[in-house]
């Protein structure tokens, strides 16, 4: 079987949930322009596409431990985390160093305590976590 980069309907469904994503956020922001804009079917539009995208990282990553059952008998997860840590954390942690620069000049505003729960990836955990600029970070935290 193929692996995760060799599924191109995987990169298809992958284009298709980011764009509800994107386009529930974009759209959403004519519901308060608008009477009756439909904002609650716009926002399950957006939900939709969140849903196929941990569906489609849960059957790769489930793929990918599958495989390495088969071939090796015994699945590390040392090797996980370790192949996960230079696929996801370098790019996130680039994202989190230009945001924190943002915040520092003032650009973004945000609080200490969401800063440090979106870098140990506990920021869906913390009632005081918050700010528009790090709420993205919910997803990764769930996820780990």
């Amino acid at each position: 079987m193929a692996s995760g980069r060799e599924i191109p309907s995987l990169d298809g469904l992958r284009a298709v949930s980011i764009g509800l994503v994107i386009g529930s956020h974009c759209i959403s922001g004519l519901a308060s322009r608008f009477n009756g804009f439909p904002s609650t079917e716009i926002g399950l539009m957006g939900q939709h596409g969140v849903d196929v995208f941990f569906v489609i990282s849960g059957f790769l990553i489930t793929y990918l431990l599958l495989k390495e059952f088969d071939r090796a008998g015994t699945i590390s997860l040392k090797r996980f985390y370790l192949r996960r840590f230079f696929r996801i954390f370098p790019a996130f942690y680039v994202f989190l160093a230009v945001v924190g620069l943002l915040w520092r000049g003032g650009v973004v505003s945000f609080n200490l305590r969401s800063y440090v729960t979106a870098a140990t990836y506990t920021y869906n955990y913390s009632r005081l976590a918050s700010g528009w600029a790090l709420g993205h970070c919910w997803s990764l935290s769930l996820e780990e």
